[in-house]
C-alpha cells in the first residue's frame, strides 16, 4: 500500500469528519457507547486548522482518499495534566488519531506516527503527549509499541484515561545554537548563551548553568 502524507487544508474538512464519523461508528459497534463515540463535524474541523502555526493535522491518503489522520497541537486539551510528564520546554499534544476501519491492522497507524514524530522533531518539539481511553476502546496498546511511554492513569470527568509521552532528544545539530531565548531555560540572568557544541548554559548575568540535553 502506498501512502502519501500531507499537512491537511481546509477543502480536506469533509473528508476527515467523515473519517472520524466512521471510527466512532465502528468503535461503538464494537465496543458499545463510550467517549469514543462522539464524531466530527466539518466545522469542528475547520476550528482545528485555523491556526496553523499552533496546530496542525496530519494526513495519510491512498490513492486520494483519506484514510488516515491525527492532530498535532502546542496547546493541551483540557483532559491533560502536564504535572504528570516529564518536563518540556515545547511539548506536542496528539490528539483525533483515527485510521479507517477499513483499514486499520495494516500499518497504517504506525507509519502515520512516524510521519508525526519527524513532523514534530521540525517543529520543533521535544516531546509529544497523548491521552487514551483506559478501556479495550482505548489504543493504549498501540501507542506503547511503537515507543510511547505510559506515565499515569487519571480519571477525567468519570472517564478514566492513560497518559503516554514520547520525548524527542534535541539532534546533533540543535547544540549549534548560539542563543536559545525559552521560558524553559531562563535563569535569574534572563537570556542564556549557549557554549557551542556543549551542554553548558551561561546566564547573562554571569555563572554555569547545565542541562542535560
Amino acid at each position: 500500500m502506498k501512502l502519501v502524507f500531507a499537512a491537511a487544508t481546509n477543502s480536506d474538512a469533509a473528508a476527515l469528519a467523515a473519517l472520524h464519523t466512521a471510527v466512532a461508528e465502528d468503535l461503538t459497534r464494537r465496543f458499545g457507547p463510550g467517549g469514543w463515540s462522539s464524531g466530527q463535524t466539518e466545522r469542528g474541523v475547520l476550528s482545528e486548522m485555523r491556526k496553523p502555526k499552533f496546530s496542525r493535522i496530519v494526513m495519510a491518503r491512498c490513492q486520494r482518499r483519506i484514510i488516515g489522520a491525527l492532530r498535532l497541537a502546542t496547546k493541551k486539551p483540557w483532559a491533560i495534566n502536564t504535572a504528570h510528564f516529564t518536563p518540556a520546554c515545547r511539548p506536542l499534544y496528539l490528539t483525533g488519531m483515527a485510521v479507517h476501519p477499513d483499514f486499520q491492522r495494516q500499518g497504517v497507524g504506525r507509519l502515520l506516527m512516524k510521519e508525526a514524530e519527524a513532523v514534530a522533531r521540525a517543529w520543533p518539539a521535544d516531546a509529544i503527549r497523548l491521552d487514551a481511553f483506559d478501556a479495550k476502546a482505548g489504543g493504549g496498546g498501540f501507542y506503547a509499541k511503537y515507543g510511547f511511554r505510559e506515565v499515569a492513569r487519571v480519571t477525567y470527568k468519570k472517564c478514566p484515561l492513560v497518559y503516554f509521552e514520547l520525548t524527542l532528544p534535541p539532534a546533533a545539530g540543535d547544540l549549534e545554537i548560539d542563543v536559545i531565548q525559552d521560558k524553559c531555560l531562563r535563569g535569574k540572568g534572563g537570556l542564556l548563551r549557549k557554549v557551542r557544541g556543549s551542554s553548558a548554559l551561561r546566564p547573562a548575568g554571569g555563572g554555569v548553568l547545565m542541562i542535560a540535553v
